[in-house]
């Protein structure tokens, strides 16, 4: 069989490396590392599908998933997030799961952002009455600007903002 260059085998390694996926119950009201649960680490593809296939894409507009990259925990004012920010935009509840699976694979292959000096730490997706919200973590708030994340689908520049969490309240 003939090999082809643009083919990834599932045992290839995620090019970012490790990930970890947690939950937070949108009924939750409590934000400690505790209150997260994790579903799954993974390091390569193979490990990427099989979790994406027991958590069925599907389910990522009903519930606050964090995809983090390892060792950064799901929360902000960790010293892996406190100098950064977060990229945020509305997203349809119909279209939430393309989107956020789309930048999850983007973020994973370090492709996300125009300048790979802008490290993606993180992607959340939280549900809201009829949409959902998703946030793309950086590490270095100096890349404040929404033109610095490569869009997908229907998100343009003009819907996304970025906060820095050095202001957000602790």
């Amino acid at each position: 069989m003939a090999s082809d260059e643009s083919t990834i085998a599932l045992s290839s390694a995620i090019p970012t490396g490790p990930w970890t996926i947690y939950f937070h119950s949108p009924e939750e009201t409590k934000w400690t590392l505790n209150t997260f649960v994790s579903l799954g680490s993974m390091k390569t593809w193979g490990q990427f599908w099989s979790i994406i296939e027991v958590l069925k894409s599907e389910s990522f507009s009903d519930g606050m998933f964090f995809l983090m990259r390892d060792p950064a925990p799901p929360l902000w004012e960790s010293h892996h997030h406190i100098r950064g920010g977060c990229y945020s935009f509305r997203c349809s509840k119909k279209e939430a799961p393309e989107v956020y699976l789309t930048y999850i694979i983007a973020t994973m292959m370090n492709g996300v952002t125009h300048d790979t000096n802008n490290k993606i730490n993180g992607i959340s997706i939280s549900p809201k009455r009829g949409f959902n919200i998703i946030k793309l973590w950086n590490s270095d708030s100096l890349f404040d600007k929404p033109s610095n994340l490569v869009t997908v689908s229907s998100i343009r520049d003009s819907d996304i903002i970025y906060t820095p969490f050095v202001q957000k309240k602790m």
